[in-house]
């Protein structure tokens, strides 16, 4: 049986959705490619060459069960189980390959791997929407970038730095679900805003265990 979007149809069709790439399927990339899934979005690619840990479990969609599997192979198993959606997967991290004729989201661990994502966006006029998810702790910022305008290319580029100079997580603080789950539904509400109106916020800033907006 298809899945019935009746309680969502003045918020968000699922026929106006672009394909999207999420590159990266750790804690806030498996979030995010099941809110999406759930939204009815159903063209989804995601990138990731990781097998789940113990420790991504509790952060994440994944089960413990599944540790020592790909993630991506996990992934696709759970959305199709829990959507319906058949999600293409790349089981190996994106490096200079081509990014085309879709929403890019960024759900990595590192600047370079940002960077690397940001090359084959920018000025990309296939791709409407670059998303790029960073956290650290409790605090979770969201930029939503159009590729194709000069302005807000050169607005992201001042946010890149090098991988030396970004905040160091320990371990007992790199991640907790609550997290996970607030920054899935800002990638998800964003792209859908987009894809519905044309309307988006530049970046938006949360604490996340308390809730508060702190920057739009």
């Amino acid at each position: 049986m298809s899945e019935n979007f009746a309680h969502q149809a003045n918020l968000f069709d699922p026929q106006i959705a672009r394909p999207v790439i999420i590159a990266g399927a750790g804690s806030i990339g498996s979030m995010t490619a099941l809110a999406l899934a759930k939204m009815g979005v159903s063209e989804i690619t995601v990138w990731d060459d990781d097998v789940v840990s113990s420790h991504n479990a509790p952060m994440s969609l994944y089960r413990g069960q599944d540790v020592a599997r790909k993630k991506v192979d996990v992934l696709s198993e759970l959305l199709k189980a829990m959507s319906g959606i058949e999600v293409k997967t790349v089981s190996e991290m994106h490096s200079d390959q081509p990014l085309r004729n879709a929403t890019v989201i960024a759900c990595v661990d590192t600047m370079s791997a940002r960077l690397g994502l940001w090359k084959q966006v920018k000025g990309q006029i296939t791709v409407d929407l670059f998303i790029d998810t960073r956290t650290v702790e409790s605090y979770a910022e969201v930029y939503a970038v159009s590729p194709r305008l000069a302005e807000e290319c050169e607005q992201y580029e001042a946010t890149l730095y090098s991988d030396e100079t970004a905040a160091r997580q320990t371990c007992g603080t790199h991640g907790v679900m609550y997290v996970s789950m607030s920054v899935a539904a800002a990638v998800a509400a964003t792209a859908a805003q987009y894809w519905t109106a044309g309307r988006k916020k530049w970046c938006h800033a949360v604490k996340c265990d308390t809730l508060e907006i702190v920057r739009l």
